[in-house]
């Protein structure tokens, strides 16, 4: 839905609510590491000019390097959103109730992080879809903190202090 709504696709009357809103054109988004797309979100994304990577046997850092080049020939600035289920639960521990399997292993996202950054100034970042709950040893947890210490360019990160 997000994605949706950020190409101007959904909740149309509240985006207008937003000053100075206007969608991503289609053909500026990339999408990669999505698994558990239904029967219209697919045909939804078909029909569009999103470009959808499925990692290959080279894995998803060379399936990437042509969609992100193309991209570098339009922008010089990106968003990168996270969503952490991106992750195999497999390899790491589901970051939430609904991650399906067959994943990204975390450093193929650490890499394919690594050839967003050189290509683009990654203007803002966000790291979404983790429910500690469903997390068996904090393993996602040190997978998302390290992968979003390199989204922000290996920057230190502050530390959260717990509720008490």
């Amino acid at each position: 839905m997000g994605l949706a709504i950020i190409v101007g696709d959904c909740w149309e009357a509240m985006a207008d609510t937003i000053p100075g809103f206007e969608p991503i054109p289609e053909d500026n988004v990339v999408l990669v590491g999505a698994r558990d797309v239904g029967a219209e979100e697919r045909e939804r994304l078909a029909h569009s000019s999103v470009t959808v990577v499925e990692p290959g046997p080279d894995g998803a850092v060379e399936a990437l390097r042509c969609p992100l080049d193309a991209l570098r020939a339009r922008v010089s600035r990106v968003y990168v959103h996270l969503d952490l289920d991106v992750l195999d639960p497999g390899l790491v521990a589901p970051a939430n109730d609904f991650s399906p399997p067959d994943g990204l292993a975390v450093e193929e996202v650490r890499e394919a992080i690594r050839a967003v950054e050189g290509r683009f100034t990654i203007a803002a970042a966000g790291v979404a879809s983790y429910d500690p709950s469903s997390d068996e040893g904090a393993q996602v947890l040190r997978a998302g903190i390290g992968l979003a210490r390199e989204l922000a360019g290996g920057a230190d990160l502050p530390r959260l202090r717990r509720r008490r």
